[in-house]
């Protein structure tokens, strides 16, 4: 049911393990307000393929001046376009899809080898790289909520649908800057009769529940850890401030004989 109380089990984006009152996550998706600024240029490989893999050799081409070692890892990725905000229908951000990791083996004048350490979608020539300054997967668990907060889905993982629903991935357009952090619950909300449509006279209903999984600086990754219908793109979603802990009763003083 979607309720208040924190999940004592959640699914993680992709089922990678199975553990309690924690998920390793892959974040391979994110909303920015500008694009991702790319470090270098994935221009060939090894391979007579088109669509590269792990452990095939790839090499990179990075501008004049950049530093690169053996060893390093590098994101590889590409922007699938603008985010719209679904309410105010102007431009939000960027969307942008990580393919994959790759690792430095080798450096030659004018460009890098590197090899295909994680395929996470279709990585290919001509997608950008930038360094990976933090892993990809991490563990997340629930957190307190901090304060209230109201806002909206924003955009879904899957750009060809706007309906998603249990273990998958939305993006709301709230971020670090507005207090969100890994771990929130936010809730789904509708006012409404799932017949007839919106109502805004009706009681607001909770449909749906999300943890947060990663956070930018306006905008966030959620996972869909209950719903009982459906999330929409432009769906309302609220933030309930964590209730503090009753404070113990105060200890009376001895009376005096």
């Amino acid at each position: 049911s979607v309720d208040g109380k924190q999940p004592d089990l959640v699914e993680r984006i992709k089922t990678l393990a199975r553990t309690r009152r924690t998920k390793q996550m892959l974040t391979d998706a994110f909303v920015t307000p500008r694009q991702l600024l790319e470090a270098g240029v994935l221009s060939n490989a090894a391979e007579e393929k088109i669509m590269l893999s792990t452990f095939d050799k790839v090499y990179i081409k990075f501008p004049p001046g950049h530093e690169v070692r053996v060893g390093e890892r590098y994101v590889v990725f590409r922007t699938t376009g603008e985010v719209i905000h679904p309410i105010t229908r102007k431009r939000f951000g960027y969307m942008t899809q990580v393919t994959g990791v790759v690792k430095v083996t080798r450096i030659h004048p004018k460009l890098a080898t590197a090899q295909v350490s994680s395929a996470l979608d279709v990585v290919e020539r001509g997608q950008y790289v930038t360094p990976l300054v933090k892993d990809l997967y991490r563990h997340v668990k629930p957190k307190p909520n901090a304060k209230e907060l109201r806002g909206v889905v924003l955009a879904t993982h899957i750009q060809r649908t706007k309906l998603i629903g249990e273990n998958e991935m939305v993006f709301i357009d709230k971020g670090r800057q507005d207090g969100v952090e890994v771990g929130n619950i936010f809730f789904v909300t509708y006012r409404g009769d799932p017949l007839t449509g919106p109502n805004d006279s009706m009681p607001e209903e909770r449909i749906a529940k999300l943890m947060v999984v990663d956070v930018k600086s306006n905008a966030a990754t959620a996972l869909v850890i209950n719903a009982i219908r459906e999330v929409e793109v432009g769906n309302p979603i609220r933030m309930i401030a964590a209730q503090a802990p009753a404070a113990a009763p105060a200890k009376s003083e001895p009376s005096g004989s």
